[in-house]
């Protein structure tokens, strides 16, 4: 764990997919403070899991004296990052049109970051110093 005195602050990510929900808290030097991976029902609606997500993550940051910078999220699909919600993902029925920053409210006034699962994957792999992008 990291020296959380001379830390800023953290970053929250949330990877929500077809089938299971990954949450974590990360310090600016990238490492993992706390973090927790839970299947969910296919096709559950944004409504039923964000508020789920949220208290998870609510629960990670309590033991977390650090303020909340930013929330960066993935979807499957297409989103529309300025919007914070997706436009069009067929594997998950009921998200699109959604406004997801309103349910992080409660938990921090910090900008959600919205990206599609794989162009955040691909970016992950840029910063991932073990293992080199050869291509």
């Amino acid at each position: 764990m990291s020296d959380e005195s001379s830390d800023p602050g953290v970053v929250l990510a949330v990877a929500v997919g077809r089938s299971r929900s990954q949450a974590a808290v990360f310090d600016l030097a990238g490492r993992e403070l706390a973090g927790d991976t839970r299947d969910h029902e296919v096709g559950i609606s944004a409504e039923v899991l964000m508020p789920e997500v949220v208290e998870r993550m609510t629960k990670m940051v309590t033991s977390i004296d650090l303020p909340v910078l930013a929330i960066g999220m993935s979807l499957p699909g297409v989103v529309n990052p300025d919007l914070g919600m997706s436009i069009d993902t067929p594997a998950m029925g009921g998200w699109d049109g959604v406004q997801l920053a309103p349910y992080f409210t409660a938990l921090t006034d910090a900008p959600l970051i919205l990206a599609h699962d794989a162009h955040a994957l691909a970016r992950s792999e840029l910063f991932n110093s073990d293992h080199p992008v050869r291509n």
